[in-house]
């Protein structure tokens, strides 16, 4: 069982801490309560904590990301714009690496992995969609810049195109059929 995440197309059981943690302090930050808000140190010690456990375990790395990019929000959203950069620009860099940007669609939900595969292509529109949005807004570089090397060409397919089940599958398909 040691390998199990080597191809990364094996189903997984459970999350990083990190990202409970970090869903957490947005949660806290939402709030905006006192019952709420006294929390938030400790939520971000144990998110940064967390991360970097993570980060030190190779089949952990795709929940280093998506605790990066929560945890970049949260101080983007506190106007702290160098720390948010600082989480939100190697975790960005970091899902190009791991290939999150070239993810071929699953066939269908019931091939095996597809949920792992349907769980890393949401992850990587959730970085993207982060760069993007932040950039325009502070005015720093984004991580994924247009390109003409064929192997940083985005080619992981939008949220809405995956199919969740065959009837879905087919309603989209007829509606598209009638625009």
């Amino acid at each position: 069982m040691s390998h199990r995440y080597e191809f990364y197309f094996e189903e997984r059981t459970g999350h990083h801490p990190a990202i409970t943690d970090a869903l957490s302090l947005l949660g806290c930050y939402y709030a905006r309560s006192y019952q709420y808000t006294h929390l938030e140190p400790t939520l971000l010690t144990r998110t940064q904590n967390g991360i970097t456990s993570a980060l030190a375990a190779p089949d952990q790395l795709i929940d280093a990301v998506q605790a990066s990019t929560l945890l970049a929000v949260y101080f983007y959203l506190n106007n702290r714009i160098t720390e948010g950069y600082y989480y939100a620009f190697p975790s960005a860099r970091l899902a190009a690496d791991l290939g999150l940007h070239q993810i071929p669609p699953p066939p269908d939900r019931h091939c095996p992995g597809s949920a792992l595969v349907r769980e890393r292509i949401s992850v990587f529109w959730q970085v993207y969609m982060v760069d993007r949005c932040w950039s325009v807004v502070t005015g720093l570089p984004t991580a994924f810049p247009a390109t003409e090397h064929p192997g940083e060409h985005i080619l992981t397919p939008p949220w809405g195109t995956l199919p969740t089940n065959e009837h879905s599958l087919a309603v989209r398909l007829m509606f598209l059929d009638k625009v």
